[in-house]
Order: C-alpha cells, then structure tokens, then sequence
C-alpha cells in the first residue's frame, strides 16, 4: 500500500526505528506497529494501532474512531509535537476543535542553544510590514513564485521570497546559504495556526493541559509497561 517496507514474517508490520531506551539498545529497524491510546482523568478513552510509523498520520484516523464511539469529537485534545502539523490543525478547526496540539518548532522558540543560530530563518527579525530581515539588514520581501502543497485532503499555499538583490556581495552569504541566493517560505495560514497554538497553551488552562497531557497519558503507558508487563507484543 502507501508503507514503503513490510517484514518477511508479518506482512501488515512496517520497519520502524523505535526509541533508544532500555528495550531497545541496537539502534536497528524493526518490524512494528505504531500503538495510539487517548487518556481522560486517568482513563484510556480510545485505542487504535496503525501501519504508519509517524504519529501526524495517525491524528485524523484517531479522531474519527473517538467520534465514532462517543458521538463528538474532543473539545481539547492536547499533543505533543507529532501530531502538529497544518492538515490536523485544519482538521479541528473544521470540526471546532481548539489547537492545542505542540508544533515542532514549539520547543525550540525559548531555547538559548537554538536562538544563537542566526542564519535560521525561524529566528530572523520581522519588519511592520511582515518580511523577514537576514543578519545582514537586506529584507526578503521579493516573491518569486507560489508553492502548492497537497500533503492530505488539504491544499497548503506557501510563498517562496528573496531579497531584491537576491544576495549579491553579500559578505554572510557563504556562511548563510550553500545556494546560488537565500529564499524563505511564508505561509499566513500556518503561521496564524501557530500563534493560536501559543496562545492557547500559555493561558493557565494550557499550561495545565500541558502537565497533564504528560502525567496522564505517560503514566498509562508506564503502568502498560510495567505493571501489566506488556513491554512487548509478538505475533507469529
């Protein structure tokens, strides 16, 4: 189907690199599925596995399957950065569901390390006007062309911009961009999904959300894990 490998002895696996912890210490593929659980007050309110190995194509599925056995979807329902992304942020807002879904550059605003990194275009000025300002003062604010992208149902407008002068003589360029010129995408829609996205987890409400999107949902898998001793699941 869509998967791009499948194992030898269980053709509905799909190779994936699962996390490097006490399970799992060779760094190698391997045949899985990728387990979802939605957890409410310390109860797990929906289940599904999937073939996919990324957790973004697991959203709208996961959702369906929720309002399928309750009649609704859920009003809040808090993620971390996998599941962020602009096909799942249109998805809630056509069924009225709020944003509070991590995106990936989330943690990476208020992080020292990452913000000294000044040819990133993610932490270049913005003038009145909405343009991005490089480390060298030029403004890209010339559009060369629209990018249409159709990662799903949804249809994603980015704008690709440069500088007028397109970097010529710039003394940054070679530390800047490996190109023939520097371009940056915009795009409005996403980038408003994102301020919804903040604003709605640093209210007090959010920052609750949050903590117990990690106490509760973590907790359950720990308690899966290591109580029930489901650290595994085989299949032959």
């Amino acid at each position: 189907g869509e998967r791009n490998s499948c194992s030898k002895t269980d053709h509905d696996a799909t190779f994936m690199a699962t996390k490097w912890d006490y399970y799992n210490q060779s760094g190698v593929t391997r045949p899985c599925y990728n387990a979802q659980i939605a957890v409410s007050d310390g109860v797990i309110v929906n289940a599904d596995i999937f073939q996919n190995p990324t957790d973004i194509k697991t959203y709208i599925p996961f959702m369906e399957r929720y309002k399928k056995y309750y009649g609704c979807y859920p009003k809040w329902p808090v993620a971390d950065a996998g599941y962020g992304c602009f096909d799942n942020y249109m998805f809630n807002i056509r069924n009225n569901i709020k944003l509070v879904q991590k995106f990936s550059m989330y943690n990476k605003e208020n992080d020292p390390k990452f913000k000294r990194r000044k040819f990133n275009t993610y932490n270049w000025k913005v003038n009145e006007e909405g343009y991005k300002i490089c480390p060298n003062g030029r403004i890209f604010d010339q559009l060369l062309y629209e990018q249409h992208v159709e990662n799903g149902k949804e249809l994603q407008i980015k704008h690709i911009y440069c500088e007028k002068e397109k970097c010529k003589d710039c003394p940054l360029k070679d530390q800047c961009t490996q190109a023939a010129y520097k371009t940056i995408s915009k795009d409005v829609v996403q980038e408003e999904m994102y301020r919804t996205v903040n604003e709605n987890l640093s209210t007090d409400f959010g920052k609750w959300l949050k903590k117990q999107r990690c106490a509760q949902v973590e907790g359950v898998f720990g308690a899966l894990k290591e109580n029930d001793k489901f650290t595994r699941f085989t299949r032959r």
